[in-house]
């Protein structure tokens, strides 16, 4: 039987992707001991994407009824100086929900009123803890008393403007977390609260077999800040680019001869025979998930 890590999938292949994942920017201004992204970085691999790569990715993306879009991959979108038009650009396109995750440090009133005139959807705290300590000791450079601040002022603009903007908090789930505190800490402040399971992207567990297949290759794809398309958001390895969006469509990338190979691998319980799969800490994490499940 073939299990999807979270959802129902019936793993046909749409005419487009249902989400894409869009790196704004890959600088961060945190080091955060438990980021899973930002340790895999090489000299080079830091950037901005251009509003004009942005546009032609969202031209098609709206043309084909984008579902849904993610502005945050590897780096903190707010460092973009272009983030609340790339929002408003993408809604105005027909893009249906747009999101991001943001450790909300530079979340200043001016940007917070441009993000919500410009229509974002969801807006994902980086929270860890509850107290300035738990929540300061791992990510470094955060400052818990100024992100409440900028939360409370937030939520105060959304609700003077009758804004529908979701406001939640997510967490990796660390040893040192308490995960029931946690929720009923940022339930108060948040329209939501989520805990996530924590990837070790730097220790790859690799030959693992399991029929279960992961949906993203059937609903996703991830472009960096220099325009590589990769089949999923968990791509460290990146030996399976699928073009660069600057040069070739997205709808090209989605039906590549690459992609379909990583399908067909998974679809035949082989996914740990491509390189970018094996190991992948997202994987093996679902895998485990599953096999919890199954008992």
């Amino acid at each position: 039987m073939i299990q999807g890590y979270d959802s129902q999938i019936d793993f046909i292949v749409p005419d487009f992707p249902l989400h894409l994942d869009i790196e704004v920017t890959s600088r961060c201004n945190l080091n955060c001991e438990f980021c899973d992204k930002q340790p895999l970085l090489k000299k080079g691999q830091l950037g901005d994407i251009e509003f004009s790569l942005f546009n032609r990715i969202i031209d098609e993306a709206g043309e084909a009824g984008l579902e849904s879009l993610g502005l945050s991959y590897r780096g903190e979108p707010l460092l973009h100086r272009d983030i609340a038009d790339m929002v408003y650009y993408a809604k105005s396109k027909g893009v249906k929900f747009v999101f991001f995750c943001t450790n909300a440090m530079l979340l200043t009133p001016i940007i917070s009123e441009k993000l919500i005139d410009a229509g974002l959807d969801r807006i994902i705290i980086s929270a860890q803890g509850t107290t300035a300590h738990t929540f300061e000791y791992s990510r470094l450079g955060a400052k818990f008393n100024v992100v409440l601040r900028n939360l409370d002022m937030l939520r105060n603009l959304i609700s003077k403007k009758g804004a529908s903007l979701e406001v939640w908090a997510q967490a990796v789930a660390l040893k040192e977390l308490n995960e029931e505190e946690f929720k009923q800490f940022w339930m108060q402040r948040c329209d939501n609260a989520v805990v996530v399971r924590y990837r070790e992207s730097e220790k790859r567990i690799e030959g693992l077999k399991s029929s279960w297949v992961c949906p993203q290759p059937w609903s996703r794809l991830t472009v960096e800040w220099d325009g590589t398309i990769l089949p999923c958001s968990n791509n460290d390895v990146r030996s399976y680019s699928l073009g660069n969006a600057s040069i070739i469509s997205i709808a090209e990338a989605w039906n590549s001869e690459a992609i379909n190979k990583i399908r067909k691998y998974h679809m035949e319980g082989r996914s740990h025979e491509i390189k970018d799969c094996d190991g992948c800490p997202f994987r093996t994490v679902a895998i485990q998930n599953y096999m919890e499940r199954k008992g």
